[in-house]
């Protein structure tokens, strides 16, 4: 199972490898929840938390299926190193957006989020 790392945990295993890591086929992949703290106010901690932790073990997933690193940067920023691959990226958004929706639907609000590669 893929460990989490913090964001400087992830630049020194990068640092202390490069030649592995810094190769034109890897891309680095943010997930930054926005406006997480709304989405508690209307939800409740235990849902915003339920958020986060399906956020994080859809991440976890991914990169154990496609051997990739995975940092969390703060409570609702995620970092990944991976492989390029333009249709498992767009898979992964999709699951991604499938968890928001499953969490907040009720109220007519969900956390904005996005990948950033």
């Amino acid at each position: 199972m893929t460990k989490i790392l913090n964001e400087y945990e992830l630049f020194d295993i990068v640092e202390n490898n490069s030649s592995y890591y810094l190769i034109p086929e890897n891309c680095v992949i943010d997930v930054d929840l926005q406006h997480h703290r709304l989405f508690n106010d209307l939800y409740g901690f235990t849902n915003g938390d339920s958020l986060i932790d399906n956020i994080q073990n859809k991440l976890i997933e991914y990169c154990d299926e496609n051997n990739s690193l995975l940092a969390r940067a703060s409570d609702e920023d995620f970092i990944l190193l991976t492989r390029y691959d333009e249709e498992k990226i767009k898979q992964l958004h999709s699951d991604l957006a499938k968890e928001v929706e499953k969490l907040s639907s009720i109220e007519g609000f969900s956390p904005a989020f996005g990948i950033a590669l």
